[in-house]
């Protein structure tokens, strides 16, 4: 996996972008939702995946996982953050 800071990079130039077809920034982010990732402890074996409230910015809904389980499981885990986040 490579590392990359795309903060300043043009958002057609983000490998989602890219990877989703969308044919303008505005319809990817209407079509797709933000979600972040990102350690809870030097050793890195605990990541939370957050995304921002649809209604109320200052609030975000989260799960936490280890990244050593299967893909899989992370996968249902994150999916199961974008069905309730979608709901509210």
């Amino acid at each position: 996996m490579m590392e990359a800071d795309l903060r300043n990079a043009k958002g057609t130039d983000w490998p989602a972008f890219k990877a989703s077809g969308a044919r303008s920034i505005r319809q990817f982010n209407d079509t797709f939702r933000t979600v972040s990732c990102y350690s809870l402890n030097p050793s890195n074996a605990i990541v939370r995946a957050s995304t921002p409230h649809a209604r109320n910015s200052e609030i975000e809904l989260s799960t936490s996982f280890n990244p050593l389980m299967s893909a899989e499981i992370i996968g249902a885990q994150l999916l199961r953050l974008l069905e309730v986040a979608k709901a509210m």
